[in-house]
């Protein structure tokens, strides 16, 4: 594509303008254009395009098909550009800025405040964000540059793979735990074994990871798993667990805050859960995301990992 049908970012933010007033003349004032000359940027965008991007009705403009899909890619690079005006702002300085995290629940609830606690002792004056979500979120966040630094998580069933622009690093291992209700016939056990407790009623997440968790505990290959109840998260599995409705296999980060009635058993045989965070490989870290990154580096140095596209500390 040449010069002369590349789409202009300008006119794509003035699309996205459109989009977000829902008309021509809140997109002029919003960026203190006349509507016509909004009018003819967008006409100038739809002769780029080759497509029409606006369909012009009595309440308004709405966006065609084509032009939904401009002003998703447009907003994403307006995510991008105020990414770099971030990192920019926050180069080689530790007085000020913004360490921007992503993270998940059973991470933040229980290695992640130590971890933020040292920090702070190293950057006492950098904010930290923190957003948590699913891993396939996280690493969406940290290529688009949201966050600079991802927690992940994975089994050592099913490692995670790093992309080309990826660095993953172990941080430490977050071995299974059996939760049982507290006058269960296990709860009293230092260590239990998984594996011939088929009969036993089960609770999991509805999760594949958490299923398949579950049944390469148990070994039964090519024996399905009925569990009798599927939760969407590990506080309602605990509780379920509490009231004797069954027990759970879990990650023991899963248990930093554990309810009175649940007792914690030990496993010997149950897959391991893997902590990981990442950056992006290639990309100018500030300073406050290069003292984070030491310090995880540091945590991870005596740990070990087996790889699987994940790179040793």
């Amino acid at each position: 594509m040449d010069d002369s049908t590349r789409m202009s970012i300008k006119r794509m933010m003035v699309l996205v303008s459109v989009a977000r007033s829902g008309s021509l003349s809140g997109a002029a004032r919003a960026l203190h254009y006349t509507p016509s000359a909004v009018s003819q940027q967008i006409a100038l965008l739809e002769s780029e395009a080759g497509h029409a991007l606006v369909r012009r009705t009595a309440r308004g403009v709405q966006l065609t098909d084509a032009g939904r899909i401009v002003v998703r890619h447009a907003e994403r690079m307006e995510r991008m550009q105020e990414a770099a005006q971030r990192e920019l702002g926050e180069l080689d300085s530790l007085n000020a800025g913004l360490l921007r995290l992503g993270t998940f629940p059973s991470l933040t609830q229980s290695l992640l405040p130590e971890v933020l606690t040292e920090f702070r002792t190293r950057a006492p004056n950098v904010g930290v964000s923190l957003v948590s979500g699913t891993r396939d979120d996280q690493r969406m966040r940290l290529e688009s540059g949201e966050v600079e630094i991802a927690f992940l998580w994975d089994y050592s069933f099913s490692p995670v793979t790093a992309t080309a622009d990826e660095e993953v690093v172990f941080l430490a291992d977050d071995p299974c735990v059996l939760l049982v209700p507290s006058d269960h016939w296990l709860a009293g056990a230092g260590v239990s074994t998984v594996e011939g407790l088929s009969d036993e009623d089960w609770i999991t997440r509805s999760t594949v990871a958490d299923r398949d968790l579950l049944r390469r505990a148990l070994g039964s290959e090519g024996r399905e798993v009925r569990p009798v109840f599927e939760g969407h998260s590990y506080e309602e599995m605990q509780a379920m667990v509490e009231a004797g409705v069954g027990i759970a296999v879990v990650p023991q980060s899963a248990t930093a805050l554990l309810r009175p009635g649940v007792a914690v058993v030990e496993v010997s045989d149950a897959p391991v859960r893997r902590f990981l965070f990442a950056r992006r490989r290639h990309a100018r870290m500030s300073a406050a995301a290069a003292v984070m990154n030491s310090l995880l580096r540091s945590r991870a140095a005596a740990k070990s990992s087996s790889p699987g596209g994940v790179r040793r500390p």
